[in-house]
């Protein structure tokens, strides 16, 4: 990704999750890319993912609240924003 490539970066980041599934940073990291492609649906769908795996991570929850902000839906991001805090 910073090397500008968020196709390989998100290549990657899909190989690792086929390695290890249960591995809540690599979600993370690909909704992170996503994220900074604009691409938001995808990205909360991957935070949520993170979030399933180790919701005491209070930066998972601020990055999906950032995500949910960033869809017009401040509902969810107020939730979200919440529970980070919390």
């Amino acid at each position: 990704m910073k090397q500008g490539d968020s196709d390989g970066a998100i290549a990657d980041l899909d190989r690792a999750i086929q390695l290890d599934p249960r591995a809540a940073a690599v979600y993370l990291s690909r909704a992170s890319v996503y994220a900074h492609r604009g691409d938001y649906a995808r990205a909360t769908v991957d935070y949520t993912a993170a979030i399933k795996i180790d919701p005491t991570n209070p930066t998972t929850w601020l990055d999906r609240s950032l995500a949910y902000r960033a869809m017009g839906d401040s509902e969810s991001a107020g939730r979200d924003a919440t529970e980070a805090v919390a």
